[in-house]
């Protein structure tokens, strides 16, 4: 994971994406400082829009 300080909030969020996301994420060395920025980084990744844990 980032080196940043998830609130828990999104520190849920990620650990309801699938494995491939979070990995993607992992290595991308991504940054976020909300639960907003965390869904927009995930919805550019999918070009599906928000994803909200389901599929």
């Amino acid at each position: 994971m980032s080196s940043f300080n998830m609130t828990n909030e999104m520190k849920n969020y990620f650990d309801s994406l699938p494995m491939n996301i979070k990995q993607e994420l992992t290595h991308s060395g991504f940054s976020a400082t909300s639960l907003k920025d965390l869904k927009e980084i995930v919805s550019q990744m999918t070009e599906v829009g928000d994803y909200d844990g389901q599929l």
